[in-house]
């Protein structure tokens, strides 16, 4: 697998494998005994954070599970 990402270009694979002194690129997942609340607080501060420069959410339509975070260094 490791070898194959590497054949397609990290950064064509995943943000999360691309040049690491240029973006920090994550994921959180949020879990409060099957509730939702923290998880929505933090989308709304998320959402107003200036420094990040892609934000997926969870509670958008795009199916995505966790909320991704890329922040420029």
């Amino acid at each position: 697998m490791l070898e194959e990402i590497y054949i397609q270009g990290p950064s064509n694979v995943s943000k999360h494998c691309g040049v690491w002194n240029d973006e920090n690129v994550f994921d959180l997942q949020v879990l409060v005994n099957n509730r939702a609340t923290n998880s929505l607080a933090l989308d709304k501060q998320l959402k107003l954070d200036k420094r990040i420069t892609k934000y997926l959410s969870p509670f958008s339509k795009l199916g995505e599970t966790c909320h991704h975070i890329q922040i420029k260094q």
